[in-house]
C-alpha cells in the first residue's frame, strides 16, 4: 500500500510539471490563459487516505496586460467577459 501511495504522488507531480511546462512554453502566447492542477486525495474505506490524484486542469481567468497597439482593429476586454464568435448570416 506504502508503494501505490508514493507512485500516486509522483503521477500527481509529473502532470503538475507538465501543466507548468505548458504555462511557461506559451507565456508569451497572445490571449493565453494559464492553467492549475488541482489535486484530491484518494480515499479507502474507512476515511484514510492512501494516495493522490489530479482531479481537473483548470484554467485561470484572471485580468491580464492590456497593451496598446497602432492597429485599429486590436481588440480587448477590461474586466470580465469573452467575445461572442459566431457566423454572420
Amino acid at each position: 500500500m506504502g508503494f501505490s501511495t508514493a507512485l500516486s504522488g509522483l503521477k500527481s507531480a509529473s502532470t503538475t510539471l507538465s501543466v507548468t511546462g505548458n504555462n511557461i512554453a506559451n507565456s508569451q502566447t497572445v490571449g493565453f490563459k494559464q492553467s492549475r492542477a488541482q489535486f484530491g486525495e484518494v480515499m479507502a474505506g474507512a476515511g484514510a487516505g492512501i494516495g493522490s490524484r489530479v482531479t481537473s486542469v483548470a484554467q485561470q481567468f484572471t485580468q491580464g496586460n492590456i497593451e496598446g497597439t497602432a492597429n485599429s482593429l486590436d481588440l480587448a476586454i477590461a474586466g470580465k467577459g469573452f467575445f461572442a464568435m459566431g457566423d454572420l448570416v
